[in-house]
């Protein structure tokens, strides 16, 4: 009975990814082509099935690699305290994402505001408890920092043209592009002016067509960082670019 049980588990796990795996993309493609509030609502839908197809795909790993009753619990308790932590770093995304679409256009500034600091301050809170995020802005050939979450070491404030790095990440941006370096040592591209971190995620903010600025979250130490923490901060990067597109 129990071997069956587990038989059916897998099943529904491997259900479960997939439908995520597909919902996720068909959303996208709806989101691509909506407008206003209703871009904003496909786009957070979007987002939590992403979310729903890493945590499966996270408990599949834990159902694998311990006995099975031991993955059971350790499952549940893996999957209680992620739906809550998902729940902590989106329920102030998808709030202030209601209000900007409620607002009148004059008062919308003030709610991304709020915005950006949230999708920061979720980007540390999923990915490392040592994480430092920050969102710059693309004005004109600069990326300027507006805001940040994390260590207290502030990050850099201005990336510019004409500097490796600087080109380096205009480049990233202007392609709506994302890179993972795992180790900063290994990326010559990567010349860090403030000290305390080996890893960084950097994804494009975009809405559309247009190019809007750049997310990053950078750890202490090798490993810190994940491709899974790449998808959750490309998620928060689309739901940023939604609420910034909307001011």
């Amino acid at each position: 009975m129990a071997l069956v049980f587990n038989k059916l588990g897998y099943y529904i796990l491997l259900v479960l990814s997939a439908a995520s795996a597909v919902g996720s993309f068909i959303i996208g493609v709806v989101a691509g082509g909506a407008k206003g509030a209703a871009q904003h609502w496909w786009l957070v839908a979007g987002s939590v099935l992403v979310l729903a197809g890493i945590a499966v795909s996270a408990i599949e790993k834990v159902r694998d690699g311990r006995s099975v009753k031991a993955a059971e619990d350790v499952a549940i308790q893996a999957q209680t305290e992620l739906t809550a932590t998902l729940n902590g770093a989106l329920a102030p995304i998808t709030s202030y994402l209601g209000k900007i679409s409620a607002s009148p256009r004059a008062m919308r500034k003030a709610e991304v505001g709020q915005l950006r600091q949230a999708c920061v301050n979720s980007a540390v809170q999923l990915t490392h408890e040592k994480a430092r995020s920050a969102y710059y802005e693309l004005v004109g050939s600069d990326l300027n920092r507006v805001c940040y979450s994390g260590r207290a070491e502030s990050p850099r404030e201005k990336f510019s043209a004409g500097t490796s790095d600087g080109d380096y990440l205009l480049n990233l941006v202007q392609a709506k592009d994302l890179v993972f370096v795992e180790d900063i040592a290994s990326n010559p591209l990567v010349t860090p002016t403030t000290s305390g971190y080996k890893t960084v995620i950097a994804v494009s903010v975009t809405a559309g067509d247009e190019v809007l600025g750049l997310l990053t979250v950078d750890a202490p130490d090798i490993g810190d960082l994940t491709n899974v923490h790449v998808q959750l901060v490309r998620v928060l990067a689309n739901l940023l670019g939604s609420g910034i597109n909307q001011a």
